[in-house]
């Protein structure tokens, strides 16, 4: 499995980053109710991802991270909507400066992640 190295964890800035949310100044919030078909699902997959890529296309940044949903019951609360599956994306102009963009992340290689069939 590759994720966060133990280095990563430890840059200075990383667990500040995650309780600042990383001074996004916006945050989209997605929810899809809870019990609705696995298509619907993927449908908020594809829909996350273009929100992205649009994002992208504008000049913004953006990520998804486990700090924008770490505390779903006050983001139920204090959003005022029910309780459904919750996706935060932070939306914002990236730091490529900023010490936790200098890192270099492990990636799975492509032939383990992904299979082509002719």
């Amino acid at each position: 499995m590759v994720g966060a190295t133990e280095q990563f964890n430890n840059t200075p800035g990383f667990n500040e980053s995650q309780i600042t949310l990383f001074n996004a100044p916006h945050i989209v919030y997605l929810t899809i109710p809870v019990g609705s078909p696995d298509w619907s699902i993927h449908d908020l997959g594809m829909f996350s991802q273009t929100l992205m890529l649009s994002a992208q296309n504008q000049g913004l940044d953006s990520a998804i991270a486990y700090a924008l949903v770490k505390y779903p019951d006050v983001l139920h609360e204090n959003l005022n909507i029910p309780n459904d599956e919750l996706i935060g994306i932070a939306l914002g102009y990236g730091d490529d400066t900023h010490t936790l963009n200098q890192g270099v992340r492990e990636r799975n290689a492509l032939t383990r992640v992904l299979t082509m069939i002719n």
